[in-house]
């Protein structure tokens, strides 16, 4: 079952309006469209400051949403299998591995009810693994920092926390100081993003 509700109801029209906005050069900072207004660029999920995003200014939305798609499926499939091989895994085990994740019901559902931005945050999970296991605190604070501005930061605490809950058990001090380190520079390389966003979550109806 899909019909991809979310994708032509929500996110379809907040891209054309934040497309147009930066088209006719202006910032895309305020949705006049819905009710009396609704800030926009604080909204995560506009995700303006999102590299990807660029394929809406560049080609139709439509066509832009199909790239979008394959792009974070094989984005995210490339991150498991070379994780897999980090761990030790022969190619064609990495192979299924990947090929597992590609067809998970979790994964495969975003594109079928039409929520591109939990797509590519989840497409991101594998490579901030990859970093923290390479011991690169630079690409993981970019990995995260990535995740974050995808639109949906809850899946960046989740990963947070995972990777915290895995350091801790390995008990590596380098490691947790690592995450540390990449986390503190995740945040500042997002503050653009989340200082408006902590005001408009700040003023939402489920922050009661």
């Amino acid at each position: 079952m899909h019909n991809y509700g979310d994708l032509y109801a929500y996110h379809y029209p907040m891209r054309h309006v934040v497309a147009g906005s930066l088209q006719a050069g202006r910032l895309p900072f305020w949705n006049p469209y819905i009710f009396m207004g609704l800030p926009l660029s604080a909204n995560p999920q506009a995700v303006l400051f999102y590299p990807v995003t660029l394929l809406s200014h560049l080609w139709p939305l439509g066509l832009a949403f199909s790239w979008d798609y394959l792009f974070h499926m094989l984005w995210g499939g490339l991150g498991v299998f070379l994780l897999a091989r980090k761990n030790g895994l022969g190619t064609v085990a990495s192979l299924l591995v990947t090929t597992m994740y590609g067809l998970c019901p979790f994964l495969v559902y975003r594109v079928t009810e039409g929520i591109p931005t939990l797509l590519a945050s989840l497409a991101w999970v594998p490579w901030a693994w990859l970093a923290l296991q390479s011991g690169s605190w630079l690409l993981l604070s970019a990995a995260l920092a990535l995740q974050f501005f995808s639109g949906h930061q809850q899946f960046m605490v989740i990963n947070i926390l995972g990777m915290a809950a895995w350091v801790l058990a390995s008990r590596s001090g380098r490691l947790l100081a690592r995450l540390a380190e990449a986390g503190c520079a995740a945040l500042a390389l997002a503050c653009v993003q989340w200082e408006p966003t902590w005001e408009f979550l700040g003023r939402s109806v489920r922050s009661e």
